[in-house]
């Protein structure tokens, strides 16, 4: 077996998930991948593992024993330092390329340690290496921006209606639940106004068009 990989990636899969081993397939002999997980991150999916099995890399599952916070990072690093101190004993031609797959911010502070001493590492959100981590964080956070800038105005638009802060924060998460106009309407009348159902179904048309 291959004791010198050119490309070495470490999958925080905790972190993750299936959705980070996505582009394993693409990878080859030259390739190796620690799948590191924990007893409460296990499950992986079926096209995952399809993927996988696809793939020509090296690829090692290290189960990580939890208890104390962060294990799975602590571990990580120190496989990922072992690896390259490893690999400095053999001079080659071309040096080792490292890879983190994580959204953990966190290893931004490893990624800037191995890089200052000339170690050619990266930090990424998938085994595509497409989209850096940072790059990742900065998307999800525009989303979630969004998101609750969604939130506020349709609670605003509610509210014209329903002025009723407890109730109109009850008939928002039931337009946003997935429920049918249907099912809104009867849960605004048993729920919402305790079985008034004239009360409700009038609370009920005036919300109506924003479901």
């Amino acid at each position: 077996m291959n004791s010198f990989y050119q490309n070495n990636y470490f999958v925080d899969f905790e972190n993750v998930g299936s959705a980070g081993l996505i582009g394993i397939a693409e990878l080859g002999e030259n390739d190796k991948i620690k799948i590191f997980y924990t007893q409460n991150a296990q499950t992986i999916t079926i096209d995952a593992l399809d993927m996988i099995r696809k793939s020509s890399a090296c690829v090692e599952f290290v189960k990580v024993n939890t208890g104390e916070k962060n294990a799975l990072d602590f571990q990580l690093v120190t496989e990922l330092g072992f690896n390259i101190a490893e690999n400095l004993r053999e001079i080659k031609e071309e040096p080792p390329k490292y890879f983190i797959i994580s959204h953990d911010k966190g290893f931004s502070v490893v990624y800037s340690y191995w890089k200052n001493k000339n170690v050619s590492i990266g930090l990424y959100a998938d085994l595509t290496l497409t989209v850096t981590t940072a790059e990742y964080n900065a998307k999800a956070a525009e989303h979630n921006k969004t998101a609750q800038t969604e939130t506020c105005d349709l609670l605003k638009e509610i509210r014209m209606y329903i002025p009723d802060p407890h109730k109109s924060n009850q008939i928002y998460t039931a337009i946003t639940s997935g429920k049918t106009k249907q099912e809104i309407h009867s849960y605004i009348c048993k729920s919402v106004y305790g079985g008034n159902d004239p009360l409700g179904t009038d609370a009920y048309k005036k919300i109506k068009h924003l479901i």
